[in-house]
């Protein structure tokens, strides 16, 4: 799991105070570009699903785009990028 860290007491506990920025939005796509870098010289992100369009910066990271939920939701997106899809109930 890629997310906002947070910091510990000296006993381990969490403050519930952030360590650096937000996993959010852009700040998603670089946490997820440097977890990968880290890992493997060479990588592709095949696939991405998200039921939010704030992360739309890391959807774009991968070939294949999968929004979950309602097209209204994700209308603006679906017209212009044309290699997402829509998962919806």
């Amino acid at each position: 799991v890629i997310g906002s860290e947070y910091k510990k007491d000296s006993g381990g506990i969490y403050t519930g105070e952030k360590l650096g920025k937000p996993c959010f939005g852009i700040n998603k796509t670089v946490a997820v570009d440097s977890w990968l870098r880290a890992r493997f010289s060479e990588f592709h992100i095949s696939e991405s699903w998200s039921d939010s369009i704030s992360d739309k910066p890391m959807m774009m990271l991968a070939s294949k785009r999968v929004w979950v939920g309602s097209a209204k939701k994700f209308l603006k997106v679906l017209e212009v990028d044309h290699q997402s899809t829509l998962f919806s109930e």
